[in-house]
């Protein structure tokens, strides 16, 4: 079954600092208004000036001026400021092998991460929860999202038949754990800690990298889509947000990994002298060394007689 494609948006900001942006736009807007009204006051004849309220005059041009824009630098660095700071909210998932004791063979990690250069406080992580066939629950905290989890798909009731031929049954498929969907049993309840598993995620924390859950095969299965928001402050005092879908990919990569996974090879009983326990590798059984043969030593009476004996022809001039 192909996700449909989810609500997913980029980070935006929702919210900015009271003191450090409204007031320096605040000045601005008030010194401009002034400027305005000295330069329009200015240009007037001095009959018109002297008569109310154009002889309203509460600073002059050149300090007004000087005043504008030294407010316009301050506002212009608070923001290049904020943009420096501003954090970027990222995400990843990734099948991994199952080393945490859950059910199956790989599990769907999904770790968030900050790619900005300054670090932010997080303000809140909350979890929305979509099991197919179901409408979207609401916004959940981390304990909440785990009780709804923990509690599995609402059983719903089957509608009732209409009369006539019933229609032709529909082809199993499979899902990302490689099982038939027939199968799916209406009473699965999910195991925390075994099915699933939801880092608590708390007011105050620091936006660096870390796990916000794992997930097997069941559950992946199972779930339509599973939403985090994740709100953020920065140094500058700006609320950042970003929802994700933490799900997307999943149900194709763990399929994929599954079909890549190589089978488990059989181990047989080595050979005496077929390893080396010094290095780990394989060698060959050495063979006993062949005695070399002794060489006899000539005696006396051997040497006598090779001395005894003729000259042949051969040896002759």
């Amino acid at each position: 079954m192909k996700r449909a494609r989810s609500p997913e948006n980029a980070q935006r900001r929702v919210a900015r600092n009271l003191v450090l942006f409204t007031v320096p736009l605040a000045l601005i807007l008030l010194l401009s208004v002034l400027l305005i009204w000295e330069i329009v006051r200015d240009n007037m004849a001095e009959a018109t000036r002297a008569r109310w309220p154009w002889r309203l005059a509460l600073l002059d041009q050149q300090s007004l001026g000087h005043m504008l824009a030294l407010t316009g630098g301050v506002a212009f660095a608070r923001a290049q400021y904020a943009r420096s700071v501003r954090p970027q909210i990222g995400w990843s998932g990734m099948p991994m092998p199952n080393t945490y004791g859950m059910s199956g063979d790989e599990v769907w990690e999904v770790t968030v991460h900050n790619g900005g250069t300054r670090s932010a406080t997080i303000e809140c992580a909350e979890y929305a929860i979509e099991w197919k066939g179901q409408p979207t629950g609401g916004w959940l905290s981390s304990q909440e999202a785990s009780r709804a989890l923990a509690q599995g798909p609402i059983e719903r009731a089957l509608p009732t038949q209409p009369e006539g031929p019933l229609p032709p049954a529909q082809p199993a498929v499979e899902n990302a754990s490689g099982k038939s969907t027939a199968a799916t049993s209406a009473g699965w309840k999910p195991v925390n800690g075994k099915d699933f598993y939801l880092n608590t995620i708390g007011y105050g924390g620091q936006l660096g990298t870390f796990v916000v859950g794992r997930f097997s095969h069941r559950i992946v299965d199972e779930l339509a889509d599973l939403h985090l928001r994740i709100r953020v402050v920065d140094a500058a005092g700006d609320h950042h947000e970003r929802v994700l879908n933490c799900l997307i990919g999943a149900e194709n990569e763990m399929r994929a990994a599954a079909e890549e996974m190589p089978p488990p090879r059989a181990v047989f009983p080595a050979r005496a002298g077929s390893l080396s326990l010094k290095k780990g590798r394989a060698s060959k059984p050495r063979r006993a060394p062949v005695p070399a043969p002794r060489r006899r030593r000539p005696t006396a009476r051997g040497i006598r007689g090779a001395q005894a004996e003729p000259p042949g022809p051969e040896g002759m001039c």
